[in-house]
């Protein structure tokens, strides 16, 4: 084999490089109804064409999926909606109760108080009439 100078061994790696690229074929793309665009070279070995009933039939089970998915949030957020009125409703009651346990509370003082009043009242009636009763 005979040596080639520097500029001429350039020269043959560029020519081979070129000779490369014209020998790689172009990359045949697919593009689908959604304009998604597919590269044969880079799909799965596993991917197999699909017929067109199986594909109406995959997109009416997907609509009908996405009505029970509709259907499945409008429940929840009625549900949601429900747990949200029954907290509000829990906390009015209970600080209802909390009110009405202090009111209870006050007047509960307020009959100590009373009856405290009371005694004193029928202490100092029964006193002046034991010292009437008492002989001068």
């Amino acid at each position: 084999m005979q040596q080639v100078g520097p500029v001429c061994g350039i020269l043959v790696v560029a020519l081979l490089a070129a000779i490369r690229k014209q020998k790689s074929l172009p990359v045949l793309r697919i593009f689908s109804a959604r304009g998604v665009c597919a590269s044969i070279d880079r799909m799965h070995l596993s991917y197999r064409w699909r017929s067109r009933p199986d594909t109406a039939q995959l997109e009416h089970t997907v609509d009908q999926l996405r009505t029970e998915l509709i259907k499945l949030r409008r429940q929840l957020s009625g549900k949601e909606q429900y747990i949200d009125r029954l907290k509000f409703l829990c906390h009015e009651r209970t600080t209802r109760i909390d009110d009405l346990r202090a009111t209870i509370d006050d007047l509960r003082a307020a009959n100590q108080k009373l009856d405290a009043e009371a005694e004193h009242l029928a202490a100092l009636i029964a006193a002046p009439d034991a010292a009437m009763l008492a002989p001068k």
